[in-house]
């Protein structure tokens, strides 16, 4: 499944699928992309840090949320999210996310995980990739079982 992240506006929407975009990650909750996605059968994926957003993507139709930067608000926010969100929506935490704490995000709540430069920042030489890549593999894997 392919996706794009920092999608910011319904054009951004089509753009992406019509790249063959399946996901569309953005930075807000901003209610025109997540329709948008919707209408063209993605699925959408906006950022949230409150409760308050949170609802508002999901009033747009939102079913996954990306808490981002994730680091920054805690486990512990995603604990109290999660008490107040309907059960079927899933919440993934994004941002400052790293192998070794991937089963505690998990049990304070997280459905799932985003990693970006926690594997790739430019310029990085693609073994030192591979190699952040596969610790992150290897802690889902031990998360999993």
């Amino acid at each position: 499944m392919v996706g794009a992240g920092t999608v910011l506006t319904p054009m951004d929407v089509d753009r992406v699928v019509e790249a063959g975009g399946e996901i569309i990650v953005s930075p807000d909750c901003h209610a025109p992309v997540i329709r948008r996605a919707i209408a063209l059968g993605v699925e959408p994926m906006p950022g949230f840090a409150t409760a308050s957003e949170a609802f508002s993507a999901l009033r747009a139709g939102a079913r996954f949320l990306k808490l981002f930067p994730a680091a920054s608000y805690g486990r512990g926010h995603i604990s109290a999210l999660k008490a107040v969100l309907p059960d079927d929506v899933r919440v993934l935490a994004v941002g400052g996310v790293g192998p070794d704490h991937l089963a505690d995000w998990a049990a304070a709540g997280a459905d799932g995980f985003g990693i970006g430069t926690g594997i790739y920042k430019p310029g990085l030489h693609p073994d030192a990739v591979a190699k952040a890549a596969a610790a992150h593999v290897a802690a889902w894997h031990r998360h999993v079982g």
